[in-house]
């Protein structure tokens, strides 16, 4: 009987230790992620605006990488990009009103435990983008914390080196070095397309014939000022001004001014000639003795004074023109 109460007490004992050492294991720590964090590339949205950069920090000196943040209307996107060899293992953010928003323990150092987005990168990653769904207004002020583990590795995969790193410009207050940063809400104006649309244009007074043309007809000093410059007969795309050549005698100065929403095409793309009478047919270009490519939308001619009534002016001409985007 003795030996039986002595087996049981044995037994009881063992299975209380086993019960004491269970209880005392690690338990393992799950990673959170957030289902409104988005994996994309290092760039960021077309459509956003307000675009800010900050140093990501390892080791509290070394710069690892950059933080791009903008917003569009809907979201709040923060682009994490590692340089120098480094990538990303694991990275926490956090967005606040104010400083007191982000999570610390009482001695003010943050928690990034306890940071709203966590994510573990399996495989490791050297460009994360966190795509957070935008409840502020534009002009709110946003405190961003963003802490992240980083590696470098060799040829085979194996972890060579690691650092915590942090992001950000302003340096928090406690006994640990770590940063945040601040980033304004931006307004974001509408998209806008274009489209381009090709055309003649002639410099001077239409003149009313099939195909159509304009001529520059100057006065007894040779001068003919703010001449416009029409593309499809009736639109102005510019100005053209005619003068003596003060620094150059016996010379025409021809100087073209294109309109803010007007560019020259490709090849040649200005045909000017003189005359002594009044032509009565469309000047055909190639024929014309001085042409060339321009790139910019003012520029300056010559041509010879002598005998020059008229000047005919032809630009090749692209129109901008505002189309709904698609």
């Amino acid at each position: 009987m003795k030996t039986k109460t002595t087996n049981l007490l044995i037994l009881v004992l063992f299975t209380g230790i086993l019960s004491l050492l269970s209880s005392c294991e690690k338990e393992p720590i799950e990673t959170e992620v957030n289902e409104f964090i988005l994996k994309s590339t290092s760039e960021q949205p077309e459509h956003a605006c307000g675009e800010t950069s900050f140093d990501l920090w390892a080791g509290q000196t070394m710069k690892s990488g950059l933080i791009t943040i903008s917003n569009d209307e809907e979201n709040i996107f923060i682009e994490i990009t590692t340089k120098d060899g480094w990538q990303l293992q694991q990275t926490h953010l956090h967005l606040g009103s104010t400083y007191q928003d982000i999570p610390k323990n009482k001695s003010g150092v943050p928690v990034p435990g306890h940071f709203t987005y966590n994510t573990l990168h399996l495989p490791l990653v050297t460009t994360y983008t966190y795509t957070v769904p935008n409840n502020r207004s534009i002009g709110d002020e946003i405190i961003i914390a963003i802490h992240a583990e980083v590696v470098k590795t060799d040829k085979s995969g194996e972890i060579i080196g690691e650092e915590t790193a942090w992001a950000g410009n302003i340096e928090g207050p406690s006994s640990r070095w770590w940063f945040y940063l601040s980033f304004t809400m931006a307004e974001c104006e509408d998209e806008i397309c274009y489209k381009y649309q090709d055309e003649t244009a002639w410099a001077g007074t239409l003149k009313d014939v099939t195909p159509w043309f304009a001529i520059i007809e100057l006065d007894e000093t040779q001068t003919a000022k703010d001449q416009p410059l029409w593309a499809g007969k009736y639109l102005r795309t510019g100005t053209v001004y005619v003068r003596p050549d003060a620094l150059n005698p016996g010379m025409l100065k021809i100087t073209v001014r294109l309109a803010e929403d007007v560019f020259l095409q490709e090849g040649d793309n200005w045909f000017i000639q003189g005359y002594y009478a009044m032509p009565t047919s469309r000047p055909v270009s190639e024929d014309m003795t001085y042409k060339g490519s321009e790139h910019w939308r003012e520029f300056v001619k010559r041509i010879p004074a002598e005998n020059v009534n008229f000047v005919a002016v032809q630009i090749n001409i692209s129109i901008q023109i505002e189309i709904p985007c698609e």
